[in-house]
Parts: structure tokens; sequence; C-alpha cells
């Protein structure tokens, strides 16, 4: 019979060391299923990788090819603002201005005043 780990005994009762434990498992086995769809298949369970919402974010974020011509409109009349103090324009880029954006600007608009709010 093979030798497989008993991650169960490896448990601390610590619950910050064994999220710790247990993450670096799942990242090394989700890994391997990554890099070996055929494996994968053949495997009972799945292990997905969670992305924070932030990550997601971000990540659409730099999906987008273009600006549309309201988000310019607006970064061009506020570009000297924006050159001497970046949070000082989004906080004078209110929310309903943001309304008037085409969708990509919106995004970008709620995005950053999100990140201002949780500063």
């Amino acid at each position: 019979m093979d030798y497989y780990p008993d991650i169960g005994a490896m448990m601390t009762g610590n619950r910050d060391e064994d999220a710790n434990l247990v993450n670096h498992v799942l990242g090394q086995i989700w890994g391997i299923m990554d890099g070996d769809k055929a494996l994968a298949k053949r495997t009972w369970y799945r292990v997905n990788k969670v992305r924070s919402a932030e990550e997601a974010q971000l990540d659409s974020l730099s999906k987008l090819t273009e600006v549309d011509p309201s988000t310019k409109s607006l970064l061009e009349q506020e570009e000297s603002i924006w050159s001497h103090d970046p949070s000082a324009f989004w906080g004078r880029t209110q929310l309903g201005q943001a309304r008037r954006l085409d969708p990509q600007g919106q995004i970008v608009q709620f995005y950053m005043q999100r990140s201002t709010d949780d500063a």
C-alpha cells in the first residue's frame, strides 16, 4: 500500500496555522491539476482557486482595451487635478457624474470611489 500523509494528524488546533497548512496543500494540488487537465478529469474532487473581490475587479479592468469617450473626456477636463493630486480628482468626481459615463467609465469610477472610501 502506498503512503499518503494524514493531513488531519498535522492539524495543530490553531486556526491560523491550520489554515496555512490547508492553503499550502490545496495550492499544491491546484497547481498539479491546473497543469495536468487529463489527470484532473480522472479525480473525484475539484480544487478551485478563490480570488478576492479586488483581484476579480482588477482582472476585469485589465481586460478593458480602450477608454470610452465619456471617460476620456472627463480625464481630459480634469487633467490638471489628476496630475497634481489624483485623490482630489476622485473626490471631485461624484457618483452622480459616474451615472452619465459609459459602463466602462462607471466601473472605473465606482472602483476608485470604493478604494477612497476604504482608505
